[in-house]
């Protein structure tokens, strides 16, 4: 799968992911500012991707490992 076939799909769940990566972040206390800084993207960025835009794989790696959860847990269909 080429590199924009990744970011159509992680575009295709948008909504559920941005919800996800701020579920576990507010979980664990975690501000859109040390998420950034901890991936090295601008909290305005990872604003962004809680609000459903499109994330590419790198970026949802870095940020599966800095919130210490699988990136396939974010694409999960269950519950939170």
């Amino acid at each position: 799968m080429a590199d924009d076939d990744h970011a159509y799909v992680v575009r295709r769940c948008g909504e559920r992911l941005g919800d996800r990566i701020r579920a576990v972040r507010v979980a664990q206390d975690i501000s859109q500012a040390e998420l950034g800084r901890a991936i090295g993207a601008h909290t305005s960025t990872v604003s962004s991707w809680e609000r459903g835009a499109s994330i590419s794989v790198p970026w949802l790696v870095a940020i599966a490992h800095a919130l210490r959860v699988q990136p396939n847990w974010l694409f999960a269909q269950g519950d939170l």
